[in-house]
């Protein structure tokens, strides 16, 4: 079976409705997938659900509405919040935590951090893209960067720790379960000192190896998954 393009789109989908695509979207269609007039995409967003359209290339790219294949349905994911490491395996996180079901992502800055900053242009093409290819409808939050201690104020959060204590993820993970996710070099011992002193905060156990940080974000998105999908 060929191999449709699926594209989220911002505007209102409906039948007729007419998508203008963008430069980058026009170009992967007709120049990489080499694609004609009249040819299959999908347009899809989390309030309209998923089209089917016909590719209109001239004058304007454009695809046309013909028939709805999904109606909306409610994506309820956990929250990812990840302290900034090396950019190219955050984008891993991005990636995988998107196509196994995160809702929202925190970037975090924490007394280890390295990375301090995030190209969020690119960020938000890679959620995009990773919403694409996995059959969602929704495309994950992104938020602004913030820092460990305020983000951890007064807020139910599950944190995977190298010292191999706590609860078994497994058992005490929520459908709307907010995970924290360590920098390189895991988190200073102020921050341990935060964990055990609030209430808010549990420490979970995900196994006797010490996991890199987006290895354990991809750890909790599948055990996430495997309980709620």
């Amino acid at each position: 079976m060929k191999h449709i393009p699926r594209i989220f789109v911002n505007c209102s989908l409906y039948n007729n409705a007419v998508y203008v695509l963008t430069h980058d979207q026009a170009n992967h269609l007709i120049r990489v997938l080499r694609m004609r007039d009249n040819e299959v995409v999908h347009l899809f967003n989390e309030h309209d659900g998923e089209w089917c359209a016909k590719l209109q290339i001239s004058p304007t790219p454009q695809a046309i509405c013909a028939k709805q294949l999904k109606s909306p349905i409610i994506e309820n994911g956990p929250c990812l919040a990840c302290c900034l490491i090396n950019p190219t395996r955050f984008n891993l996180i991005l990636e995988k935590a998107t196509e196994l079901g995160v809702q929202e992502i925190v970037p975090i800055i924490s007394d280890y951090t390295q990375t301090k900053n995030i190209n969020y242009k690119k960020a938000q093409q890679i959620l995009i893209h990773a919403s694409e290819q996995s059959g969602r409808l929704s495309v994950p939050i992104l938020h602004p960067i913030q820092d460990l201690k305020k983000f951890c104020l007064n807020k139910d959060i599950l944190v995977g720790t190298e010292d191999h204590v706590g609860s078994e993820l497994y058992n005490i993970i929520q459908r709307d379960s907010t995970f924290l996710v360590g920098p390189e070099g895991g988190f200073s011992p102020s921050e341990y000192a935060l964990f055990e002193q609030s209430s808010y905060i549990k420490k979970i156990n995900l196994g006797r190896n010490i996991l890199r940080s987006e290895t354990a974000a991809i750890a909790f998105t599948a055990v996430w998954a495997s309980k709620f999908l």
